[in-house]
């Protein structure tokens, strides 16, 4: 068994992050990891398919850490794009998937 677990997976992120140019998330201001989902790819790639990996857990990381706010910057100045990040508390985040339709049971977990 081979186990690649990355951290924050950046293109997910940015794909919630990027969208409008307000983003409410509920996270906290802590410096998370993020890290490309093609770094993600080339490790699990390697570990799948060359000799030397079985049972080894591969921790990804990104290389440095970035608050939300500051992930949003970095993405606000790349694309040219204003995009603020607004820190919502869990239940404002939840309220808001059900206003925009997401079912219940997907909201609970």
């Amino acid at each position: 068994m081979r186990l690649v677990q990355p951290e924050l997976p950046m293109r997910t992120s940015c794909s919630t992050l990027c969208s409008p140019a307000r983003s409410p998330l509920p996270a906290a201001e802590v410096a998370e990891p993020f890290v490309d989902a093609d770094d993600i790819a080339e490790v699990a790639v390697a570990a799948l398919t060359e000799d030397g990996h079985a049972g080894e857990l591969y921790e990804l990381t990104g290389p440095r850490l970035l608050t939300f706010s500051d992930a949003v910057g970095e993405i606000a100045a790349a694309t040219g794009r204003p995009i603020q990040y607004i820190q919502v508390s869990l239940e404002e985040y939840a309220a808001g998937a059900t206003e925009h339709g997401v079912p219940a049971d997907v909201v609970a977990a």
